[in-house]
């Protein structure tokens, strides 16, 4: 039993749950507002991909308490969303020309 009670007891508390779901909350508004602002397509696709990045490094390292374990845990995270963000941009890229 104090075993279990050791493992916890690095974990914040409530207080800093609510702020990061805050936080969360407040990237996602920028999400919507950068959609429907007059700029180019390259900037808003840029910014929604950075925000999505700092959303996802907020989840894992805070929810999924991955700031806690061991460093190789996070690379099971980090290496799926860096191909998925390079597909992403490679496949922006494409269909960028081709509309030209």
């Amino acid at each position: 039993m104090a075993h279990i009670a050791e493992s916890h007891a690095n974990h914040p508390g409530p207080r800093l749950y609510i702020t990061i779901a805050l936080i969360l909350g407040a990237l996602t508004g920028i999400e919507v507002a950068a959609f429907f602002l007059e700029m180019s397509s390259w900037i808003v696709v840029w910014i929604l991909l950075l925000l999505s990045l700092a959303k996802f490094l907020m989840v894992v390292f805070f929810f999924m308490h991955l700031r806690m374990d061991d460093n190789r845990f996070a690379l099971l995270f980090f290496a799926p969303m860096i191909v998925m963000v390079s597909i992403a941009v490679a496949l922006l890229a494409l269909f960028q020309n081709i509309t030209r």
